[in-house]
């Protein structure tokens, strides 16, 4: 039996999600969220957790959901997480 169990951080900021691997500026970032993905097998269906690790104080709750409304999370994305990833 095989799984797959990894974590990564991304960024919400003004322009959209950027990749932890991705240089951004911290006055651009409005949050700082973890993704953590789990799949039990091979054949098994992914479970995916977003939790968040922080927000900048300069942006309001109501500019946070503006963002958040804009930009869904990448994984509610209509494009696939691979094609994601490689767009950054």
């Amino acid at each position: 039996m095989s799984y797959e169990h990894h974590r990564s951080n991304y960024h919400l900021t003004i322009k959209g999600w950027i990749h932890e691997d991705v240089a951004c500026p911290l006055e651009d970032r409005a949050e700082t969220w973890e993704k953590e993905v789990y799949q039990g097998s091979e054949f098994g269906k992914e479970s995916v957790h977003w939790q968040i690790l922080g927000s900048n104080p300069a942006f309001t709750k109501q500019q946070c959901a503006e963002l958040h409304e804009k930009f869904p999370f990448p994984c509610k994305s209509p494009i696939p997480d691979d094609l994601f990833r490689n767009l950054m």
